[in-house]
């Protein structure tokens, strides 16, 4: 499965939500017909900073601030995933979820 990646460094979730929308128009344009009626996703509750979509499903996964989401190809939500925060200390190895760990934990 080959994926095209697109970091973006986005200070806001609009910027995101418009490089979708682009995506979205110049896909359809370069196929010849009318762009579609404008979909978007957005979510309230993390800061969307990374795209990737899949380039034989169309599937578009987002990835946030401890959120990644996997969507349809017209943007629909199927399914999302909490990554964090986390209790943690970059001295434990493997991590306390794993193996308990001596030292101080603190959320990451």
């Amino acid at each position: 499965m080959k994926l095209d990646v697109w970091p973006v460094a986005v200070p806001g979730q609009g910027n995101l939500s418009l490089l979708i929308g682009l995506l979205l128009i110049v896909g359809s344009s370069l196929s010849g017909g009318q762009p579609p009626p404008f979909k978007r996703f957005s979510s309230t509750e993390c800061l969307l900073t990374h795209l990737a979509i899949h380039n034989k499903t169309g599937e578009v996964y987002v990835g946030a601030v401890n959120w990644i989401f996997k969507l349809s190809s017209n943007l629909t939500k199927l399914r999302n995933h909490m990554t964090g925060p986390v209790v943690d200390n970059e001295k434990c190895y493997p991590p306390p979820s794993v193996q308990s760990c001596p030292h101080d934990l603190a959320q990451t």
